[in-house]
């Protein structure tokens, strides 16, 4: 799982999200793949059952793609990770 973060120069600028492109956000996002949340979903289940992790709505297909480009270009995120995303097909 990576997350939307607040955009800030210094942040990996590799997938900008606006506002427009999900309306979940209030302001220009980024991406964070640095340090990608890796746990089965039976955990995350757990998680959100817990009220620990909030779900939002389903991102647009178009936002999903967006995302996917970004964490096969980023240089951010560990070779260990973007092999595991090849991997799955994801990338």
């Amino acid at each position: 799982m990576v997350n939307f973060t607040s955009h800030e120069a210094y942040k990996d600028q590799t997938c900008i999200v606006e506002p427009a492109e999900f309306d979940q956000l209030k302001r220009r996002s980024c991406i964070e793949t640095g340090n990608p949340i890796l746990r089965p979903a039976s955990e995350f289940k757990r998680l959100v059952d817990s009220g620990l992790l909030r779900m939002l709505p389903s991102i647009t297909p178009a936002l999903l793609e967006k995302i996917r480009r970004g964490a096969a270009t980023t240089d951010r995120i560990a070779l260990e990770h973007q092999e595991l995303l090849k991997d799955q097909g994801v990338i």
